[in-house]
């Protein structure tokens, strides 16, 4: 009897549509985003996403160019200064990481809705995708958009 519903279940997968599960990590995102671009993203998700005003807002990107810029991290006795990128676990770096990926794919939103599911978490990102054309179209535009932010 097993064997019979084991057989049925494969001949029903046989049938069934392929769909391309893919997963992938940006490559050393946060050492790797520029702080021009962390800005331009904060100063967008505030404009479009908040009820602060111009002054308070402008104030909040003033803070954050302070806190990217002087952020000093301490290994044995010395102190260093990252010169480039943001610092990965400072207390901000997660929330500035993710406003940046969402400003970065924004542009290309109407090719990933493509994907039958389009999953992001910082810089994981995995999709469903029916068909190879809509599964590449996707990975390219994903590559374009974090080529042009550097």
């Amino acid at each position: 009897m097993w064997k019979e519903r084991l057989t049925k279940k494969i001949e029903t997968a046989k049938q069934k549509p392929v769909f391309y599960i893919v997963a992938t990590d940006v490559k050393a995102l946060y050492p790797s985003l520029h702080r021009d671009t962390v800005t331009k993203a904060l100063e967008c998700a505030l404009e479009k996403h908040s009820d602060y005003s111009a002054e308070a807002r402008k104030i909040i990107v003033e803070l954050n160019k302070i806190c990217l810029n002087k952020m000093a991290t301490q290994y044995g006795d010395q102190l260093y200064i990252q010169k480039n990128g943001i610092i990965t676990g400072d207390n901000h770096s997660v929330s500035l990481a993710n406003i940046a990926v969402y400003c970065i794919l924004q542009p290309i939103a109407d090719v990933l809705n493509m994907a039958e599911r389009f999953r992001r978490f910082i810089d994981d990102i995995i999709w469903i995708s029916a068909t190879e054309i809509s599964n590449e179209r996707i990975r390219q535009a994903l590559t374009s958009a974090f080529e042009n932010s550097d």
